[in-house]
């Protein structure tokens, strides 16, 4: 998942160990892609990939990061300014249901900012009272998970109905499993497309 450094600065170490390489530093602002968590001893560590160069290490696992989510608007409409201000001139208006990134909560003049991105890649700020709603993250373990549940779904729907059509063979009822057959198959497409189309 996608997440945005807070700190003002933190170092990016080589391996989770402390006496490790420090290979580089992250600023406030910069963007990293975070991986598995681990532990050692008592220090838990985060897998990092920076946005920028692609470099990879791992984050303390206290570094203080904001995690990037899709979001959708709720309400019929909001600007989009600037800067962090009501003075600030509105960019922009989002409409109910656009689509944008949240990539942090700032607190200017007494008052909650969101600093988002629009799918286009252009930033501003919204008021935090604004109302949204989060999206579900796909990636491709969500991708994976579905494809699983889907095949389940679908094999126990096949089990089923060859069971019960064998049993009726000499005549009798049988069950066609339509329910669990359809959905297994829809799920388990799903979470193919989620997998391909994921790059996370």
């Amino acid at each position: 998942m996608k997440a945005r450094i807070l700190d003002t600065q933190t170092l990016v170490y080589s391996e989770p160990d402390l006496n490790s390489q420090a290979i580089t530093q992250v600023y406030a602002g910069q963007e990293v892609e975070l991986g598995n968590v681990k532990k050692k001893g008592e220090m838990k560590w985060v897998k990092a990939k920076l946005a920028t160069s692609g470099q990879e290490g791992y984050l303390r696992g206290d570094s203080r990061v904001f995690i990037i989510r899709l979001v959708s608007l709720l309400q019929n409409n909001a600007k989009v300014f600037n800067a962090p201000s009501m003075s600030s001139f509105p960019k922009t208006e989002l409409k109910k249901n656009d689509k944008f990134y949240m990539l942090e909560v700032v607190k200017e003049e007494d008052k909650s900012w969101v600093k988002i991105r629009d799918l286009k890649g252009a930033e501003g700020f919204i008021e935090g009272n604004t109302k949204i709603k989060k999206l579900p993250i796909i990636n491709k373990n969500t991708g994976k998970k579905n494809m699983l549940y889907g095949a389940l779904w679908f094999v126990g729907g096949l089990v089923v109905t060859v069971g019960t059509l064998s049993a009726a063979s000499g005549g009798g009822t049988y069950i066609i499993a339509w329910g669990a057959l359809l959905f297994g198959g829809i799920q388990f497409v799903q979470g193919l497309i989620q997998y391909v189309g994921s790059k996370d």
